[in-house]
């Protein structure tokens, strides 16, 4: 880690030598006192903190656990129309796990309100690198800025203590937004690890890292840090439809594309080819999409290590769901990946309500929060000690 001088060397070339680039947080500047009218934690493990981001107070809850040692720093992003309230009471309960652990809201209020709960990223508000890059929220910014808000987040407890990593876990539409960290250089060369469940890489975030695509602004393209990810996905959520897809077969047929009933659109979508498939009445799923994509991108062995959860969850009250476990090894310069995939798995976080029945997720087989962390530990360096 760097020394106090190198500290402020750091800082020194960053203010006078590039001033496009995100600057530490000083000290004190991390946690800005917050209005518990505008902005609250959930648990009493967590401080809610505002923090100030290109000209606008962003907040988020932070848990620092009362211990020494160089730490872990887990960022959780939650979904879309939740908060930050949502991930903390996902994460609050592993608060005693020797880990540093920070929630950011998407959430952006301006004089007409609140204008915008989802995470800026390819795919949602824009469709390539360019689009994110034009004005946007009524706090000012432009698609950029929550990448701004992750980067100050890291810069934050660097500049208080010395930490051992960063990793990144995120749900639906926060899941998609940590897959554009991963796109992004250089904040995924900052991370150690990633994770994401219910919403894979859609075709726009695919198109937007292809050979030929430009980043923008001080953000690039990711080309050369592989980092072990873990994604997870439901077979019966509806964000595994590739749509995408879909969408261009309709346009692509003529018949298709004529005015008339929605059932009719999709059986001409049913009995005609979509894109690459191999017939008829074939179709791969966003979840398949996204895992190929990550295997291809991670550089990793051809050959998968396939298991099966046990059935933790059976009974009244439980899930009617099994869990498969798919593991790609690296090969020279790449990182693992791990792939769950829930059978009737809905939109949902795996093992929230616990494992037993009832269970609150209806997908009671597998801890995911739990398989994310031990994934991090085995794969990513993450260390965490104890108290």
């Amino acid at each position: 880690m760097l020394t106090n001088a190198l500290r402020a060397l750091a800082a020194l070339v960053c203010l006078f030598v590039l001033p496009g680039v995100a600057r530490a947080q000083a000290p004190g500047t991390a946690c800005l006192p917050v209005d518990p009218a505008a902005f609250s934690c959930p648990s009493a493990a967590f401080q809610p903190c505002g923090i100030a981001v290109e000209g606008a107070t962003r907040h988020y809850c932070r848990h620092i656990p009362d211990q020494g040692g160089v730490l872990p720093v887990v960022i959780a992003f939650h979904g879309a129309g939740a908060g930050a309230d949502a991930m903390v009471n996902l994460w609050r309960y592993r608060a005693e796990q020797g880990m540093i652990i920070l929630v950011p809201d998407a959430h952006e209020t301006g004089q007409e309100g609140v204008c915008s709960s989802i995470w800026r990223q390819i795919g949602f508000q824009a469709q390539d690198w360019a689009g994110l890059a034009a004005p946007y929220g009524c706090a000012g910014g432009s698609g950029l800025s929550d990448l701004a808000f992750v980067e100050a987040l890291m810069d934050a407890p660097e500049a208080e203590r010395a930490v051992q990593g960063f990793y990144a876990a995120g749900f639906s539409a926060g899941a998609g937004f940590v897959f554009q960290l991963y796109l992004t250089a250089p904040l995924a060369e900052r991370f150690a690890g990633f994770a994401a469940a219910g919403m894979g890489m859609s075709a726009a975030k695919m198109r937007a890292v292809e050979p030929e695509a430009r980043g923008t602004g001080r953000y690039g393209l990711n080309r050369s840090a592989r980092r072990p990810f873990l994604f997870h996905m439901g077979t019966a959520d509806k964000f595994s439809l590739p749509v995408e897809t879909i969408v261009a077969e309709l346009q692509r047929h003529p018949r298709c594309a004529e005015p008339g009933s929605i059932y009719a659109a999709m059986r001409c979508v049913l009995f005609n080819p979509i894109g690459q498939e191999r017939g008829n009445f074939d179709l791969t799923s966003q979840r398949r999409m996204t895992e190929k994509w990550l295997a291809a991108f991670n550089r990793t062995l051809p050959r998968r290590i396939e298991s099966l959860y046990p059935d933790l969850g059976a009974g009244e009250g439980g899930d009617e769901t099994m869990t498969v476990r798919a593991d790609y090894l690296p090969a020279e310069g790449g990182a693992p990946v791990a792939v769950l995939t829930t059978l009737d798995g809905g939109h949902d976080w795996p093992g929230w309500g616990g494992n037993q029945a009832p269970c609150g997720s209806r997908m009671c087989d597998v801890d995911l929060t739990q398989e994310i962390l031990q994934f991090w530990r085995a794969t990513a360096g993450m260390v965490t000690p104890p108290r």
